[in-house]
């Protein structure tokens, strides 16, 4: 394909396309090769899935990270379109859960390290929508898990399913695993990046569980794993908060689940007060009627000096003198904190922000969290808008997220923050209003188009109505070819040129109108009697004798008169 790439062998095939391995010879390098190849679909529903298609490759293309397949290349050769992207040699998942057993530990660190790639492309608009131990690869010799399979041609089955990009409630589109995929997802094809944060929950239950996930569901849809599987609550908690049926009870973003493992696996009571470094760490044992505070050389995620416990690093020795100090000058203070923090109070800001638990932040902090969850789909909604109305609504969308990320205060927790997304939501609303605006321009050409052609019939010379529907046509030509009514003006633009083409034949079969005869030439009165009866010269008068009645013969020799 293209000259440059030979497919060795195919490596799996659906509905929509192929995937083959291939090697690329330019590079001499193996390479995967996708064939978005949909069957048993409409004209138009083609074409706009193509060009789905070719939009979602393009914001591929611009992906770079080292736990996802780096996209390659995109072309289209005899009318089939290609996508070509790293391959990556190693293990599913899916292949992995049947010999290896997972454990707690394990699945705390996989967790950290997808959700880091989720935050990177849900941060860039694209949500996968088909994560399961089948799309998440262990590659051979490197640590960190590879999510593969991106959704380049998820959009384009989701326009083709439902009809060409028009809803249809009657035949929900399925995108993704049914297994793994939230309702949102399997009744209509509606997808958040919440959605990527359920099926990366049911990816991991079942990788703890070693059970398929439809064995870990009740006949009322309610996930019931816990028993089969050997943790924490701590992590059973987050967990079950990914797994929730209303995407609005989940965790917004990669960025919230993230914070909650680090709350687990973090101290609640770092710097407090400046009294103590940043080694230091308070912690609760629920089965002592005291608080216990620690400090000294702490576990370092880097170096997993402490393995055991995945969230809780191993306090120093407790028997240690420099510990017994602290403990005996901290205890106090400690009783008072939480009297205070229980109280929320707004006013105390060094205690209430040692324990994030300030009053005061509380609005700030969910005008952030709604503004971030806002944007995110406002961003979602423009990228897979199909009318300018959409695309509006993505656009007021982006505006609310940016107001209220404005409206922070400086003196809020949040601040900086919301200081160091507006720029880049700014710059995602610019976009959207260039866009519109071009969209719009487009639709004010087609209405002119239209306008023009339902005069062109009107006219009674054949040569005007030509020139009319001539017009219209190039009114059509000015539109872009990648506008939301870019159907409709090819389909228009075809009747058009048809009806020019009609006139054109009309204007030559009509019979062109005949110059006088000669013979029915006007001749001037003066000449006729002058001309001969072939008209070819004009004959001498006769000679004619006149003759008068009743008038006598004259004699030779008498004159007449």
């Amino acid at each position: 394909m293209k000259n440059r790439y030979q497919i060795d062998r195919l490596l799996g095939q659906g509905g929509f396309g192929r995937t083959y391995l291939a090697l690329d010879r330019k590079n001499n390098h193996n390479c995967v090769l996708k064939e978005f190849a949909p069957s048993n679909t409409t004209a138009a529903a083609l074409q706009k899935a193509r060009e789905l298609f070719e939009r979602e490759a393009k914001i591929l293309s611009t992906l770079n990270h080292r736990q996802i397949p780096e996209f390659l290349d995109w072309f289209e050769e005899n009318g089939r379109l290609f996508i070509v992207q790293e391959f990556v040699n190693g293990t599913t998942y899916e292949v992995l859960r049947k010999s290896k057993s997972f454990c707690e530990k394990d699945i705390v660190e996989w967790l950290r390290e997808l959700l880091e790639v989720l935050q990177y492309i849900h941060g860039k608009g694209i949500i996968h929508r088909d994560i399961s131990p089948d799309n998440i690869m262990l590659p051979n010799g490197k640590p960190k898990p590879v999510l593969i399979d991106f959704g380049v041609v998820k959009y384009a089955e989701t326009q083709l399913a439902n009809g060409g990009g028009v809803a249809n409630s009657h035949q929900p589109t399925q995108v993704g695993k049914a297994a793994y995929c939230p309702s949102e997802q399997l009744r209509g094809g509606e997808c958040y990046p919440n959605s990527d944060l359920y099926a990366l929950a049911v990816t991991a239950i079942v990788l703890l569980t070693g059970r398929e996930p439809n064995t870990l569901i009740n006949y009322d849809g309610e996930w019931e794993w816990r028993s089969h599987a050997n943790v924490t609550d701590k992590l059973a908690g987050i967990l079950d908060r990914m797994l929730e049926k209303k995407p609005s009870d989940r965790y917004q973003s990669a960025r919230d689940v993230l914070n909650a493992l680090d709350n687990n696996s973090k101290t609640q009571g770092k710097n407090f007060m400046g009294q103590f470094n940043s080694d230091t760490e308070i912690s609760s044992d629920p089965g002592q009627s005291t608080t216990e505070i620690s400090t000294g050389n702490q576990y370092s995620p880097a170096s997993n000096q402490y393995p055991d416990n995945p969230y809780n690093p191993k306090p120093p020795d407790r028997n240690s003198s420099q510990w017994k100090t602290i403990a005996l000058i901290a205890l106090p203070i400690l009783l008072l904190v939480g009297g205070v923090a229980a109280l929320e109070s707004p006013r105390i800001g060094f205690l209430c922000g040692a324990l994030n638990n300030c009053a005061a932040d509380k609005p700030f902090n969910e005008s952030y969290n709604s503004a971030v969850k806002q944007a995110g789909d406002a961003r979602v909604l423009g990228q897979n808008a199909q009318t300018a109305q959409e695309l509006e609504t993505a656009r007021d969308r982006m505006k609310s997220a940016i107001d209220q990320l404005s409206s922070i205060p400086q003196t809020a927790k949040v601040y900086p923050d919301a200081q160091k997304l507006l720029p880049s939501y700014q710059s995602e609303l610019t976009a959207m209003e260039a866009r519109l605006t071009r969209e719009q321009q487009a639709q004010k050409q087609l209405e002119e188009a239209m306008a023009i052609a339902a005069d062109a019939p009107k006219a009674t010379e054949l040569s005007t109505q030509k020139d009319l529907w001539i017009q219209a046509a190039d009114k059509l030509k000015a539109i872009s070819s990648d506008s939301f009514v870019a159907d409709k003006v090819k389909t228009l633009s075809a009747e058009y040129d048809r009806q020019i083409q009609n006139i054109e034949t009309s204007i030559r079969q009509s019979p062109s109108p005949e110059p006088p005869s000669p013979e029915l030439a006007p001749t001037p009165a003066d000449d006729l009697f002058k001309l001969s009866p072939d008209n070819r010269e004009p004959s001498p008068a006769p000679e004619v004798s006149p003759s008068l009645p009743n008038a006598p013969t004259p004699k030779d020799d008498q004159p007449l008169f």
